[in-house]
């Protein structure tokens, strides 16, 4: 059955699809440009027309659906199409539109039915047009595709079996932002390979944009252009690419300005020249290199890869994808001419093919890694061992072993877990095979079921490294490049008794097949083995992973370029360092991975080794090795190695110094030069070692003075000339290591440090005459002033003089015999005398009065004229009790008045709303405010949450409004305070007057305030608003007499006077709170006409009429009698527990 240039269909219409014959024979062919076989017994599809032409368009403007239309809807136009804005087309089964123009949908139209089929030489869809179908097919009409174009944004096509675009002339052009192309077939775990999967999507054209805000949503895709390829849009999780180009394939988005991830199964990309945009990544979710064997030492791409990939890609996939193929890489990059990998790109993957015929460029700061991607821990044929009791895992092995997994104490590491041990690992490699095996992981060190739960994690602790092949002619890299297939670090792991901590994995493999290499700066590519890490609570620790392998061959005779840019990491893993304090030193080396091999793929040349098979440098040997080893056949000292490349142990050398074989030095010479011994050291014959002289005296006051000596007994000199010779020591009279002379006053013996004191002289005023005295017994004389030794032998310093130079005292002061100060006088009187002479002898000083006050004689206490004439008067005490007396009379008429004016003082007049006895029957509660309405202590409501009492009847928002409003309407002035203050010093009786008419204008405020918030409808009002039609709530402010004790009481009026009872104190406790500032003018009180009271009083606690009131009442009365007799300051230290307070006593007993 062939479709010539339009559309071939078999469709099951409903029910189970039966027996059809066409009647033909052995030979039958059917050519249709569309062609639809149906069942008897259902109506075909029906040719539609246009709902009207315009200007030679097609347009559809109408919504029709399967009501209209109930099998399938066909239109077929000589021109341009358009599916106008919001029409819906909705079937049951077919939808086919075919023109010889342009097909266009706007925005917001819809088309859904089993199979959906556009055909046209230009397609379009536009902003937030949505296709939804079995099948969508989106083809260029008979050969003449012009493009397939989605610019809109948010399109979406949901295929949920099969997507197919075909312009194999034209240009694919899908970059509407937000714009989704989303398949509905289940997604295939990404290790089962892709042979016997049908591609999802299907795009074939000339050119292809897949914009950056694009999305293709399916498992297989399939992009095949014969010209240029651009996939910049996000790709499906776990998606698998098949991308080929007949020029250029870009993946990613060229302009760099919205890098993406594919985070995918498997990718193969082909074309003649290959683009990894900057920023772009590419991760594959997982892959098949388990299944990965070795393979013949020879280059891949070149042999296969590179024909196979320039065939059309069912070819390439079918090729790449066979399970009989010893390499299975996840991401396959294969290009004609160049791959071009830009700027910060990521490819991340288990097995990662790079395959070019000519170039590879790497920018700056690319990452290709296949780092902890081969076999997860526990597993592989070099797998570290598992123990399931207190161990650590080992470290996986490869060519070279893995560290052992140990237990530790302070001082010793003890192996108990092996590592990775077949007959065939750690063997070497033998450049017949490529090794491509993934490398193993490290041992678990946790029973099984949580070894698998280890490989799960997304880290990949403990796995080996993964796959890494590059095949281009000539490698140019930039800076900062990485390619990486180590092993992974293990972890501490488990729980309940159950932990461990896992063995490193081994590193994995890189193969380069090179030409040249053109880097500005080194590449350094590394495949080493993971670190051992340690759990310090168990003092357990795994093994480090084996190092991996880095090869690299060349297709030419000779390597050409930097080759000493590009360096190779192989190292086995060692122990992290913060376990490094813990596990003692001795026993790292069991725990460390040995190395891998970097070499060459092809054999070197015996005297050469390493991956570009470089002479091994002078002092280094190989014989057919990876590595050249140390030369070990010269003496130790004056001796070197002389040849590069050298090709077994016996390296030749030559002396430096000295004559061979040996090559010693001359007596008294040491070292790889003979150079001589130092000053001060000296060398036996036949010894290699400078020994110190030890036989001069006198430590730092003796030097040695001969060079390249042979004897124990050097030469020396004393360092100063004075010294003696033998014992090199300073004479007495000297000290110090430079026998500085003694001064006048001190005197030493020979060898002293330092000089000692002389102690002969008597008292303070005799000096020492003499320096470099040899005995204890110093020369001295008295100082000039004091008489001289032959008349006064202990140089006593005569009364009136003092000090060290025994000098006469000033006029105020006076002295003893030998004395070293002067002692000040102090009998002269006030402030009105002074002292008259200098040298005085006794504490009685010579003194006058000065010339503004009477003489000594008439006033022999110097008394200013003020002081004399209170003394004249009768004194102090005469003059401060007559002052008293007319001081306390002012007072008793100051005091008088004010009092008797404050107690007749009338309380806050009579307020509208005032709490009476007659509203008890509605009261709720009682809220009392803080402070005392006086400067320092103003009233206040307590911020925060409503209080409990109040939450059924206010609501959180306003009652914080009028929380906030009510404090800051209560405080109090600076003028007010400062106006008591100044009042308080001048009259205290009237500041307690003006004190107390501030209180109660504040009071009368407040209460204003309180009753708008409760009652006044145009303000916002604290009440729930379901309360407010149910019930007639109401709020008062009230305080005592002196508006110290302030407090709000809230009412229910809409209560019945028959609901109400008084308190039965036998089962409810209730508190006063009394009034009053503890002043004498203001004591605290209870307050008798408060309504609560009143309702106390109304309980019956015994069967005696009125027996509560007595009871409440003289409580009440008791308190306010005995509270004016205790001060405000016992009050306030009840709780500090102040001892002996019996008028507080008092007041608890009444």
């Amino acid at each position: 059955l062939v479709a010539v240039d339009g559309i071939m269909s078999f469709v099951p219409l409903r029910g189970r699809c039966g027996h059809y014959s066409f009647g033909c024979s052995r030979s039958c062919r059917i050519v249709a440009s569309f062609l639809l076989v149906v069942w008897p017994g259902h109506s075909a599809i029906l040719e539609r027309k246009c709902d009207f032409v315009e200007a030679g368009v097609c347009r559809i403007s109408k919504t029709k659906t399967s009501a209209e239309d109930s099998f399938g809807f066909q239109l077929t136009f000589e021109g341009d199409v358009v599916i106008e804005r919001g029409v819906k087309l909705d079937f049951r089964n077919r939808l086919v539109i075919q023109a010889t123009g342009k097909v266009t949908f706007e925005a917001n139209s819809k088309a859904r039915a089993r199979v959906v089929q556009v055909v046209g030489t230009r397609i379009e869809l536009n902003s937030q047009v949505e296709l939804q179908a079995q099948a969508v097919n989106l083809f260029g009409y008979q050969g003449n595709c012009k493009s397939i174009a989605i610019p809109g944004e948010d399109v979406r096509i949901f295929a949920r079996s099969f997507l197919e675009v075909k312009c194999p002339e034209g240009l694919l052009l899908l970059d509407g932002a937000g714009s989704t192309l989303e398949s509905g077939t289940t997604r295939p775990h990404c290790a089962r390979p892709d042979i016997g999967l049908d591609f999802d999507f299907v795009f074939i054209g000339g050119s292809a944009i897949f914009g950056p805000k694009f999305e293709v949503n399916a498992s297989l895709v399939r992009m095949e252009m014969t010209g240029n390829l651009t996939m910049a849009a996000k790709a499906k999780i776990g998606a698998r690419l098949y991308m080929k180009a007949g020029s250029n394939l870009h993946m990613g988005d060229p302009a760099g300005d919205d890098p993406t991830t594919w985070k995918i199964c498997r990718l193969r990309a082909s074309a003649q020249n290959v683009f990894v945009e900057t920023g772009h990544g590419i991760w594959t979710e997982h892959s098949s290199i388990d299944w990965n064997r070795e393979v013949e030492n020879k280059d891949l791409c070149a042999s296969n890869i590179l024909n196979e990939a320039s065939r059309d890609i069912l070819s390439f996939r079918q090729y790449t994808e066979y399970q009989s193929r010893p390499i299975m890489f996840d991401v396959m990059v294969v290009a004609q001419e160049d791959i071009h990998i830009a700027e910060g790109s990521r490819l991340l993957a288990a097995a990662l093919l790079l395959c070019a015929r000519d170039k590879g460029h790497v920018g700056k700061g690319v990452l290709l890694s296949a780092g902890g991607r081969g076999r997860a821990p526990g597993n592989g044929d070099c797998s570290g061992e598992t123990r399931h009791d207190i161990c650590g895992g080992g470290g996986a092995s490869s060519f070279r072993q893995g560290g052992s997994g140990a237990t530790y104490t302070a001082v010793s590491v003890t192996p108990c877990a092996s590592p990775g041990g077949k007959e065939w690992c750690s063997t070497s490699f033998n450049y017949s095979s490529l090794p491509t095996v993934a490398a193993s992981g490290g041992g678990c060190g946790v029973p099984d079921r949580l070894c698998t739960k280890l490989g799960k994690k997304k880290e990949r602790p403990s796995a080996g490294g993964g796959l890494i092949w590059i095949s281009v002619r000539q490698l140019t890299t930039s800076e900062e490049v990485q390619i990486s297939a180590n092993g992974y670090s293990g972890i501490a792991f488990g729980s309940g008794g159950k932990e461990g901590v896992s063995g490193g994995g081994a590193g994995g493999q890189i193969i380069m097949f090179l030409e040249a290499l053109k880097m500005e700066h080194k590449l350094v590519v590394s495949a080493e083995g993971g670190t051992a890490v340690c759990d310090t609570d168990k003092n357990i620790v795994a093994g480090a992973g084996a190092g991996g392998f880095v090869g690299v061959g060349w297709t030419g005779q000779k390597m050409e370029g930097d080759t000493a840019m590009l360096q190779a990491f192989v190292d086995g893993g060692t122990l992290r360092q913060s376990c490094g304090t813990s596990v003692p030193q001795e026993g790292w080396k069991l725990l460390h991975g040995e190395p891998g091999i970097a070499t060459s793929l092809k054999q070197c040349d015996p005297g050469r080794a390493g991956i570009f098979c470089e002479s091994c440098p002078v002092g280094k040997w190989v014989h057919g090795g990876f590595r050249c080893n140390d030369c070990k056949n010269k003496p130790k000292l004056r001796a070197k190695y002389t040849a590069s490349g050298w090709t077994n142990e016996t390296c030749p050398f030559e002396c430096t110094q000295g004559e061979p074989p040996d090559c010693f030095c001359p007596v008294g010479s040491v070292g790889d030069t003979c150079e001589e011994c130092p000053v001060g050291k000296y060398v036996l014959p036949g010894t290699e070692v400078c020994q110190a002289c030890t036989n001069k005296p006198g430590g730092d006051d003796s030097m040695y003075t001969v060079a390249a000596w042979s004897t124990p007994e050097c030469p020396y000199t004393c360092r100063i000339e004075i010294m003696d010779n033998k014992t090199c020591q300073c004479p007495a009279g000297y000290e110090g290591k430079d026998c500085d002379p003694c001064p006048p006053g001190r005197w030493s013996a020979q060898g002293s440090e330092q000089c000692k004191e002389c102690k002969n002289k008597p008292g303070q005023w005799a000096i020492y005459t003499s320096t470099m005295w040899p005995t204890p017994d110093c020369p001295y004389e008295c100082v000039p002033g004091v008489p001289t030794v032959s008349i006064n032998p202990d140089c006593n310093c005569p009364a009136g003089f003092a000090g060290l130079l025994c000098e006469s005292c000033p006029v105020g002061t006076w002295s003893s015999v030998n004395s070293l100060e002067c002692r000040p006088c102090t009998n002269k009187p006030g402030k009105f005398s002074v002292y008259t002479q200098r040298a005085w002898s006794n504490p009685s000083c010579a003194y006058k009065c000065t010339s503004d006050v009477f003489n000594v004689h008439d006033n022999p206490k110097c008394l200013g004229s003020l002081m004399y004439a209170v003394e004249f008067y009768g004194g102090p005490l005469r003059i401060t009790v007559i002052f008293g007396l007319w001081l306390l009379a002012g007072v008793v008429l100051l005091c008088v008045r004010p009092r008797k004016m404050y107690f007749d003082r009338e309380i806050i007049g009579e307020r509208r709303g005032q709490f009476v006895h007659e509203k008890l029957p509605y009261h709720l509660c009682r809220i009392y405010l803080c402070g005392k309405n006086e400067p320092g202590k103003a009233w206040a409501l307590s911020n925060g949450p409503v209080p409990e009492a109040l939450q059924d009847l206010v609501q959180q928002g306003p009652w914080e409004s009028f929380t906030a409003e009510f404090n800051w309407a209560a405080q109090i002035t600076d003028s007010d305070n400062l106006l008591v203050q100044f009042l308080m010093l001048v009259q205290p009786s009237i500041a307690q007057q003006i004190s107390l008419t501030r209180r109660r204008r504040r009071a009368e405020t407040l209460c204003r305030l309180v009753q708008s918030r409760s009652e006044d409808k145009g303000r916002a009002l604290v009440w729930h608003n379901d309360l407010e039609n149910e019930r007639t709530l109401q709020m008062i402010l009230s305080c005592d007499k002196g508006a110290t004790l302030g407090y709000i009481d809230f009412f229910d009026i809409s209560l019945e006077l028959f609901d109400w009872k008084p308190v039965d104190l036998r089962k409810e406790a209730r508190f006063l709170v009394a009034h009053g500032t503890g002043t004498y003018l203001d004591p605290f009180a209870l307050d008798v006409s408060d309504p609560l009271v009143e309702q106390l009083a109304q309980t019956d606690l015994t069967e005696e009429k009125n027996a509560t009131a007595k009871a409440v009442y003289n409580i009440v009365f008791t308190f306010n009698r005995l509270s004016r007799l205790v001060p405000k300051s016992e009050l306030e230290s009840i709780d500090h527990n102040t001892p002996d307070m019996p008028r507080v006593k008092m007041l608890e007993t009444g």
